[in-house]
């Protein structure tokens, strides 16, 4: 593997990735989630998530093969406890399924302590 590295200001950084991932049908929000997401990653020298990996994936494995599904609506349904969440994801765009469910997970807990969302039909 590569040990070069290139460095892109973070805003050119997410401006580029979330456009090409707007210009594959997702919508702003999760290609801006994509673009933070593949940021963090590279932030952190994770490669298997940064933004060239991630498109590629996304082409051989996602939208580009019908298995993520843009634009994808998250269904929450029943559950027994105030502090679970069940979701079906219904092969939304991962990194946007993951922030909304930190974010769940945070406001849950503030109330509760605990917080955990559980994801059906999750894409990646």
């Amino acid at each position: 593997m590569s040990t070069n590295f290139f460095i892109v200001p973070i805003q050119d950084h997410n401006e580029l990735v979330a456009a090409a991932y707007f210009k594959r049908g997702f919508t702003a929000e999760e290609s801006n989630d994509a673009a933070r997401l593949s940021a963090e990653a590279a932030r952190h020298g994770i490669r298997t998530h940064n933004a060239i990996k991630a498109l590629h994936l996304d082409e051989a494995f996602g939208s580009g093969s019908q298995g993520c599904v843009p634009g994808a609506e998250i269904i929450e349904k029943e559950s027994r406890f105030s502090a679970v969440k069940i979701w079906d994801a219904q092969k939304k765009l991962g990194q946007s399924t993951a922030y909304r469910a930190l974010e769940k997970c945070i406001q849950m807990a503030d109330t509760h302590g605990v917080g955990i969302v559980a994801v059906d039909n999750a894409f990646h």
